[in-house]
């Protein structure tokens, strides 16, 4: 740098975005997912047959909220709002399916499925 030369800007300046605080409980999401419905398949039927598969789910969800750049910007109030059927949170559902294989999910299970879900998916077999 010559003498009297105005410092040029560093490269790879890091921009410090506001925090927004993200949800890992598994109860409250938990809590969360009955709230919104959306793992209804029927008008008293879950798609998940048993607390450990449907446990399994929301472990892949929180993940997906967490780590998905989508998500990055969005907090745990912006997900759960109910706007608009809870637009936030069935965007992330359409991007975390559920697994073809997932244990427990209604699509492999033989007695549910002519039921069908409108807000859950898996991805083509």
């Amino acid at each position: 740098m010559a003498t009297g030369s105005a410092p040029t800007p560093m490269e790879g300046v890091v921009v410090v975005k506001e925090f927004k605080p993200k949800m890992n409980s598994m109860n409250v999401w938990n809590n969360f997912v009955t709230e919104s419905g959306k793992f209804k398949i029927g008008p008293k039927e879950s798609a998940f047959s048993s607390i450990k598969s449907r446990f399994a789910y929301i472990r892949l969800l929180i993940n997906g909220f967490n780590t998905l750049p989508e998500f990055a910007d969005v907090s745990w109030d912006e997900l759960k709002d109910p706007t608009n059927g809870y637009a936030n949170f069935q965007t992330l559902l359409n991007m975390v399916q559920v697994p073809v294989d997932h244990d427990g999910f209604y699509i492999n299970d033989k007695k549910k499925t002519h039921l069908k879900s409108t807000f859950l998916s898996s991805p083509a077999k």
